[in-house]
């Protein structure tokens, strides 16, 4: 199977259950995916192509419009996000307190770690707390797009690092 994924070992380990034949019997060729960004994980269309090519023993192609793989694969988490960042009148951070909740839809797995992990992993920060949830909601399990869990975190303490430079009349960068 040639797919376009960023796991060809999960894909490989799907579709040896799927069609019912030995994991040994599949070879997984990973293709250049472009633009991946977390997204290119999870198995899709490659189980219905490896059934098809077994039943017509002849080789399958398929693919999908970027609109298909929007509507296929599933949204990526919403998230919520609470940060406080304590720093002394000259801007050195002293300490720091994140709360991230990030939607996971109907099964485990939202981003979160991306999120505590990166939130001040860029800062000297003597003192700090990070804690992380999965959230679990009905709703189509979310998908990983643009560095998962990364951005949202990022975002929340950059912006609070803006406003609080501001307040104490400091330019952001220093």
């Amino acid at each position: 199977m040639w797919a376009s994924t960023q796991g060809a070992f999960a894909v490989r380990e799907g579709l040896a259950q799927v069609p019912q034949i030995p994991l040994s019997r599949v070879t997984v060729i990973p293709t250049e995916i472009g633009r991946g960004f977390g997204g290119k994980t999870k198995l899709c269309l490659e189980p219905l192509a490896a059934l098809l090519a077994k039943v017509t023993g002849r080789p399958v192609k398929m693919w999908m419009t970027r609109q298909e793989v929007l509507e296929a694969s599933g949204p990526t988490s919403g998230t919520h996000m609470r940060v406080k960042i304590g720093a002394k009148r000259d801007g050195t951070l002293v300490a720091a307190e994140a709360h991230f909740a990030f939607d996971a839809g109907a099964y485990p797995g939202s981003p979160y770690v991306s999120a505590v992990r990166t939130a001040f992993g860029a800062y000297a920060i003597p003192n700090q707390f990070v804690e992380g949830w999965d959230v679990v909601l009905n709703k189509p399990q979310v998908v990983a797009y643009h560095a998962p869990g990364a951005p949202a975190a990022s975002v929340a303490v950059k912006s609070l690092l803006n406003e609080l430079a501001q307040r104490i009349e400091l330019y952001p960068m220093e």
